[in-house]
């Protein structure tokens, strides 16, 4: 398990910071430097943020988002996979508040089995709410082995995919297996545990989006109001229902900034939670670790959490560096698929920060 990040949260409340003050125009024009490689060309656009312990150094936009306007800290990008941060959130946030699981009137909690919430899935075995969220739970990715009959270039409503899903063996996979499914069901869990007309989307936004201020976030599809979304190339599995759950939040540079200082500011989950959440739950090589929507990876005096994302038309990374009483953290959004570096560039804004 990873050292308790105990420094997050008042790292993050801090309104000034002498080590914030050391960010530069001469680093921010490096690092423009660095994305001029990537934009423009294949992606037409990329936003960038940069926060010190908790201050916003850096936020702009490379490119054009649409045609005649120009990328900025406002404009939408689908965030994939970074919405596994979000889920796993609002999941965790259930089991704290203990509301009780309407199948068995029992409180929730994340050693919950899958089958106090979804009927008739026998081929999952014994399977729990904590597997899902740590990538261990050996469910196929449906992304990668679409359940018969669906095609990941059509919509597809969440009662056919979960249908499909449900005939899923649980054992093909053992130890970490990266796999959306875990997520989808998740989002499914929390409508369960929520009783929510509105479903996953509204969930998110009332617990998440709302509270936090963040106004500009929404879904593909479920925009924010006045959102001026990135355009994109619509592509396999980025439809409803496909990235429910797992894929589907759209977000800004801003917002996700807000994001983060709540998360680990402890006012998304306690902080006992962001721990747990940023801990080293299964062993996805490479040095890295999945924790509950989060990734961890030693780094020179201290730990890398990020997470990566890519949905149809864009990608997406958002990390956080904590070590040596210092945090610092960078978003990054394109929309083009498959951008490369993306992990890379987080990295070297880091060592920046440092020099």
């Amino acid at each position: 398990m990873l050292k308790a990040i105990f420094s997050f949260a008042v790292l993050f409340v801090a309104s000034t910071s002498a080590f914030a003050q050391s960010w530069n125009p001469q680093k921010s024009a490096t690092v423009s430097s660095w994305i001029g490689q990537v934009v423009p060309g294949a992606t037409p656009s990329l936003a960038i943020g940069v926060a010190i312990n908790g201050n916003l150094v850096l936020a702009q936009g490379f490119g054009y988002a649409r045609p005649g306007v120009p990328a900025g800290p406002d404009t939408v990008y689908h965030i994939g996979s970074v919405t596994k941060q979000f889920t796993a959130a609002a999941i965790v946030r259930m089991a704290e508040q203990g509301v009780t699981v309407p199948f068995t009137g029992q409180p929730f909690g994340l050693d919950a089995s899958v089958h106090d919430f979804f009927a008739n899935a026998t081929s999952w075995g014994n399977v729990s709410i904590r597997q899902l969220l740590t990538m261990t739970s050996g469910l196929p990715n449906y992304t990668w082995y679409p359940p018969a009959g669906l095609a990941g270039n059509q919509p597809v409503t969440w009662q056919n995919l979960l249908a499909g899903i449900k005939t899923y063996p649980s054992n093909q996979f053992a130890g970490f297996f990266y796999s959306n499914t875990n997520y989808f069901l998740l989002g499914q869990t929390l409508e369960v545990l929520a009783n929510s007309n509105g479903g996953y989307n509204d969930i998110i936004r009332t617990q998440v989006f709302s509270p936090l201020g963040m106004t500009s976030s929404g879904f593909i599809g479920d925009y924010a109001p006045g959102s001026v979304v990135a355009d994109f190339r619509a592509g396999p599995f980025g439809l409803p229902d496909w990235p429910k759950g797992a894929g589907n939040i759209a977000s800004t540079i801003n917002d996700l900034h807000k994001w983060n200082n709540a998360f680990f500011g402890g006012q998304v989950v306690s902080p006992q939670s962001v721990q747990m959440m940023t801990s080293r739950w299964a062993d996805a090589g490479r040095g890295q670790y999945y924790g509950m929507g989060w990734l961890s990876q030693s780094a020179p005096n201290g730990t890398f959490y990020f997470h990566a994302g890519e949905v149809s038309g864009f990608s997406s990374f958002n990390g956080i560096y904590a070590g040596g009483g210092t945090t610092v953290a960078v978003t990054i959004l394109a929309n083009a698929d498959g951008v490369p570096n993306l992990e890379k560039l987080f990295k070297d804004v880091v060592n920046l920060a440092f020099q």
